[in-house]
Parts: C-alpha cells; structure tokens; sequence
C-alpha cells in the first residue's frame, strides 16, 4: 500500500496520491480475497486519509427497513 505525506505541496500532488490510492483499491478488489478485502481496503484508505475509527458497510433498502449484507469496523 502506498504510503503518503500528508504535507502535500500542490494540488498536483494531491490528486496524484489520491489516484495511487484508488488504483491501489481498484488493485485490492482484484487480488485480496473477500475475507479481507474490507479491511486492507480501509487499511490503504487510511494513509490518505487518516482516522481513528471506521465503520464500512453494504446493504440494501427493502420496504423501508435497511439489511446490511457485511460490515467492518475498525476500532469501534
């Protein structure tokens, strides 16, 4: 996972980590199994992005009522 500086000197290095890291999720969705896609995904986020905790699901709106299919947590 690329590793970033968050003291970015222009906006041309900004957008140019933020495209390393979506390749690197793009790169992730393709080769990590599914068991652990979540979490090295929030885990490659996170350099860009940093944060304490995280919560990422997925689900769906059925009649009204959300059901969540998976879910991960990070320091929650």
């Amino acid at each position: 996972m690329p590793k970033l500086d968050h003291h970015f000197t222009s906006e041309g290095a900004i957008i140019d980590a933020f495209s390393r890291t979506l390749l690197e999720v793009y790169r992730l969705a393709r080769e990590e199994p599914l068991e652990r896609f979540l979490e090295t995904m929030l885990e490659c986020i996170q350099a860009m992005i940093p944060f304490k905790s995280a919560w990422w699901g997925r689900g769906s709106e059925i009649t009204l009522v959300w059901t969540h299919f998976c879910r991960h947590l990070i320091a929650i």
